[in-house]
């Protein structure tokens, strides 16, 4: 156990934690038993303070491998700790990518999960649990297997719940199938705000992406 200053990825706030990075499912396991407070972490990406817990704050950085991956249907599960850069270069030359990613690649699957992340394509893709199988989260110190199916409250719960319903331990993904290694970008530029947004409502492109110059701005 180590006692740091931790933040969100904003660095709003700065917490003394009592940081722990356990080696095992054990390890975790009681953790939960002993301490009342207790909360994961990921790669501390996120905008608010979120997953800081001063009395015990849990980093998953040892389970980072991956556990199985179908190259040919594009399945793969994940330990939550791996990073979404670590997936990246194992599935890329396979011809596989993430179908919905955030805007940094210095997360972790089970951070995303948590998170239920949405990248520039979410009016196409929607957001990370729209891709995601199933998961094996500790729940009441018992590892059980949420899908949409089976547990689909815990599912929904734990997709966004921000770590708050369990430990998540693995995660198993639908993979997206890269077509090509070329991308084609496309520029346009609006004088006004109503004219961006109708333009997003209108067209279609697969990722979108809108960035507003307040420089520009003429105030009367």
């Amino acid at each position: 156990m180590s006692k740091i200053f931790i933040s969100g990825w904003g660095n709003n706030k700065k917490v003394l934690s009592n940081v722990i990075i356990p080696k095992s499912i054990i390890e975790i396991k009681n953790l939960l038993k002993n301490k009342k407070k207790l909360i994961t972490r990921g790669l501390g990406r996120s905008y608010g303070d979120s997953s800081i817990q001063k009395n015990c704050t849990v980093l998953l950085s040892n389970f980072n491998k991956i556990t199985e991956f179908d190259k040919k249907k594009g399945i793969i599960s994940v330990q939550a700790g791996m990073s979404l850069k670590n997936l990246l270069e194992k599935i890329i030359p396979y011809g596989w990518f993430i179908p919905v990613s955030p805007g940094t690649k210095y997360v972790t699957i089970g951070g995303m999960t948590a998170s239920n992340v949405h990248g520039k394509n979410q009016h196409i893709k929607g957001c990370f649990v729209n891709h995601v199988l199933s998961f094996k989260l500790l729940y009441k110190n018992k590892i059980i297997q949420v899908t949409k199916k089976k547990n689909s409250d815990l599912f929904y719960a734990t997709c966004g719940g921000m770590g708050l319903t369990g430990v998540i331990l693995e995660v198993r993904i639908k993979l997206m199938k890269i077509k090509s290694s070329r991308i084609f970008q496309k520029s346009i530029f609006y004088n006004n705000l109503e004219k961006l947004i109708n333009s997003i409502k209108i067209k279609k492109d697969f990722y979108s992406v809108a960035w507003l110059d307040s420089y520009s701005l003429k105030i009367n």
